[in-house]
């Protein structure tokens, strides 16, 4: 499980984390793997979606309305340097729009980040959600 600890993920990350659950983190603000061509993570994760797209590689259900909605609504530019840069939630919200939660979830699925090894079998028979539902938060 990997959860993005940019801005209110944070502090879940860090409960998880205390209470010994293996959790990794998803930080689309963190310098790109790619920087000459990517401005930061989020940038290069939602770039490679859309080519994922365009290959056709990606089908989403054609009734999620609130999900092509918000990623036709998110922009990019070039920079300077001649990086592709997505532009932030911040500078969404000054547009007037809302975080793009649905967008994000899809191209944070993709994303090629390194998430600790859990050991599952530890786990066979338990509830989809383990004991997280059952613990004091």
């Amino acid at each position: 499980m990997a959860l993005d600890t940019d801005g209110l993920g944070a502090g879940v990350y860090d409960r998880l984390v205390e209470l010994g659950h293996s959790v990794g983190e998803i930080r689309g603000g963190m310098p790109s793997t790619e920087p000459d061509d990517y401005f930061n993570l989020r940038s290069e994760w939602y770039s490679k979606l859309r080519e994922r797209f365009e290959r056709g590689d990606v089908d989403i259900d054609p009734n999620d309305k609130e999900l092509a909605k918000q990623l036709v609504q998110i922009k990019w530019t070039m920079t300077s340097k001649g990086q592709i840069r997505v532009e932030g939630k911040e500078e969404m919200r000054c547009r007037g729009l809302p975080s793009p939660d649905r967008a994000d979830s899809l191209a944070y699925a993709f994303a090629n980040v390194d998430i600790p090894v859990v050991d599952l079998e530890s786990h066979q028979g338990e509830g989809i959600t383990g004991d997280l539902l059952d613990r004091p938060w």
